[in-house]
């Protein structure tokens, strides 16, 4: 029975890690700026450009400065947002 109780617990844990990481993805990052990319097809593009700038202000967050929006583009399929922290 301990097995199996430790099978559920490994699946439970492996499923929570997905769910981690939701888009907006972290493109790159540094001291001064953030790039993030999401799927705009996948979500709700509204709901995933509120999401990327809450994501952005948070990491800006971390040296006292705010997000700004400097550049958004399509790549493919791909939504791609440039932030400045400032």
């Amino acid at each position: 029975m301990p097995l199996r109780i430790s099978a559920v617990f490994a699946v439970l844990l492996a499923s929570l890690a997905g769910c981690a990481d939701a888009p907006p993805w972290i493109l790159s990052a540094s001291p001064d700026q953030m790039v993030l990319r999401w799927y705009p097809s996948d979500a709700d593009p509204f709901a995933t450009e509120a999401a990327a700038q809450a994501k952005a202000e948070a990491y800006c967050a971390q040296s006292g400065r705010r997000a700004a929006l400097v550049t958004t583009q399509m790549s493919g399929s791909v939504q791609i947002a440039t932030y400045a922290c400032q």
